[in-house]
């Protein structure tokens, strides 16, 4: 053997034993901080959760026709208001991370209707975040002479966006955006729970097709998120497609 050689190569070998010393020596604490990490990535993503789903409340804001009256039950909007609270006071034991209102937010778009909901729905800011999509009690009405004291849903004009104008929510950690940017009919927010992300595409009630291709837009540009859409209505009590039932025009079902 060439002992020259061999002494030569001993440093650069000490070197080498010296580094992998160092790199064991610096793996060894990292190596309970990752399990720490990896414990808590799954205790993240199997903590249960919750999405509120707030269904039609128009009766509770039933100001203009006064359908509920026949019950006998007086002003409703207490339930409005007891519904919200209840969601606040439960969010954190329940772990509530969004609530979504499936529309037929009030009876007959009157503004004392409007006045009802954003109270009741006032209630959730700051504390659970929320989002609304319009049905057709939201939208288009029209006195008539008939047993209802009018139509519902004759067009797309509405209230909605004065009490609750995009520019309120646009503040919003949740908000994601609009298809039109002055109005908030049309929308989408995201947010995450147990490790996994979520978007949320709130379309007005039988969405036009810009509408549609706007939602397309805006999923496809998420690949990551699984996907909510938010509509009013799309299925009938036969589980089959709704096709209609209001004169604004636009897709059903």
């Amino acid at each position: 053997m060439n002992h020259r050689r061999w002494i030569k190569l001993l440093p650069i070998a000490l070197l080498l034993c010296c580094a992998a010393a160092l790199l064991v020596a610096d793996d060894k604490p990292a190596v309970p901080l990752q399990k720490e990490k990896a414990a808590e990535h799954v205790a993240r993503t199997r903590e249960p959760f919750t999405i509120a789903v707030l269904p039609d409340t128009q009766f509770y804001c039933d100001t203009r026709l006064k359908l509920s009256a026949k019950w006998g039950n007086g002003d409703l909007r207490r339930y409005f208001f007891k519904q919200t609270e209840w969601v606040r006071d439960n969010q954190q034991r329940l772990n509530i991370k969004f609530l979504v209102h499936e529309g037929d937010i009030v009876q007959a778009d009157a503004p004392e209707e409007w006045a009802i909901a954003k109270e009741a729905m006032s209630v959730l800011d700051e504390k659970v975040p929320y989002c609304m999509c319009l049905g057709n009690h939201d939208m288009g009405f029209e006195k008539a002479d008939n047993k209802y004291g009018g139509n519902i849903g004759v067009n797309r004009t509405t209230h909605f966006n004065t009490y609750f104008p995009r520019e309120k929510f646009v503040k919003r950690r949740e908000f994601g955006g609009t298809c039109d940017p002055d109005r908030h009919d049309n929308s989408w927010y995201h947010f995450e729970a147990a490790g996994m992300r979520f978007l949320i595409v709130a379309l007005e009630c039988k969405p036009r097709d810009e509408v549609l291709a706007w939602a397309n837009q805006v999923v496809s540009e998420h690949p990551d998120h699984r996907v909510i859409v938010l509509t009013h209505a799309y299925m009938d009590a036969r589980k089959s497609r709704n096709t209609g039932g209001m004169k604004a025009k636009g897709n059903t079902g």
